[in-house]
């Protein structure tokens, strides 16, 4: 499931954010499209069939356009086929949204707010909220695609398996393989989050996968995937699918991409992150509007401070030397007084 990227990237959290997904597993498989539901019509688009109402002709024409790129970027980055055909289903309104998603089993009250869409992997169907599409931005319906034709994929690698990836790597993945690549400002979260020791680890996040609220542990699986890949050359994530799909645990696969098992390697990425990035570029990443005009008052405190205690200085000198200064002004008894002279009388 992707959600509304206010930050996808965010970041962070800016924000951030980052792009959120949702995978449902241990449905049924179906043997061919659902039935329309009522008030959308289904129609054969080649690739795909699609499921729509009538309100949701230009968001249709939009799939059909970047369809193709999607399939062809996700295909390419995980080295996996898309499963033949999946079924689209285009909800207008959040609360088509809602239903469309109670109708196929999932619960929509799980889900954040924002949601953007949900890949049934096994069935493969994919449900859009139209609503959330926000086209120029990461939440563009390109991105979106991708990333939920990504889980569909590798929903046929955990059936090969008999077993689930776990749930950081199968998001991390399917973000990746979707075209998001850490951004310059994501890398630098991740770098400081790596410093002073934030970051979630990947073990705790394969336990349990936190709310979609924050988007951190998207970040910190989409940041782990990324950096595995460009280990040894480039190629990692291609390497590490071809061998979860012939049935390795993860540690056995991560030797063979990365050397060592999930904590070695974990570490050895932690400790990329520390090198790879100044103290200074991460301090200055992190100074934003509000702060700057923070110092700047701190700056004219310490300042106002300064020249108050210069001035209490010079009237503490005054109060020593007295009501004169030391040139003999009145009033030390020193110099030479003024002289009064009494006018002459003049006879006439």
């Amino acid at each position: 499931m992707k959600r509304r990227a206010t930050a996808r990237g965010a970041l962070a959290a800016g924000g951030a954010l980052s792009g959120l997904l949702l995978l449902l597993l241990g449905a049924p498989a179906l043997a061919q499209a659902p039935a329309p539901a009522r008030g959308y019509t289904v129609s054969d688009e080649g690739a795909y069939t699609l499921e729509r109402m009538r309100v949701s002709g230009p968001t249709a024409a939009r799939l059909r356009a970047v369809w193709d790129d999607a399939v062809a970027t996700v295909e390419s980055a995980l080295g996996l086929a898309i499963p033949p055909r999946p079924h689209a289903i285009l909800a207008p309104t959040d609360d088509e949204f809602a239903w469309r998603l109670r109708d196929l089993g999932a619960d929509p009250e799980v889900l954040p707010a924002d949601a953007l869409a949900v890949a049934f992997a096994g069935r493969d169907v994919l449900v859009f909220r139209e609503r959330g599409i926000a086209e120029g931005t990461p939440a563009g319906l390109q991105a979106t695609l991708g990333h939920e034709l990504a889980h569909l994929a590798l929903g046929r690698v955990e059936a090969a398996r008999g077993a689930p990836l776990p749930r950081w790597l199968n998001e991390g993945l399917a973000e990746w393989a979707s075209g998001h690549r850490p951004t310059r400002d994501e890398a630098l979260t991740l770098a400081s989050w790596a410093i002073h020791e934030e970051l979630p680890s990947l073990d705790g996040l394969a336990e349990r996968f936190p709310p979609h609220g924050t988007g951190r542990a998207y970040l910190v699986a989409l940041g782990f995937v990324d950096w595995l890949d460009a280990r040894q050359g480039g190629g990692g994530v291609r390497r590490l699918v071809s061998a979860l799909q012939a049935g390795q645990p993860l540690d056995p696969a991560l030797r063979a991409v990365a050397g060592g098992a999930l904590v070695e390697t974990e570490a050895a990425w932690h400790e990329a992150l520390r090198s790879d990035y100044s103290l200074v570029e991460i301090f200055l990443r992190s100074v934003t509007v509000w702060s700057t005009i923070g110092v700047l008052a701190l700056l004219a405190i310490l300042r106002h401070l300064w020249v108050r205690r210069r001035l209490l200085r010079q009237l503490e000198a005054g109060d020593r030397t007295g009501p004169a200064d030391a040139e003999g002004h009145p009033g030390d008894g020193a110099g030479h007084p003024e002289s009064h002279q009494e006018p002459e009388d003049h006879a006439p």
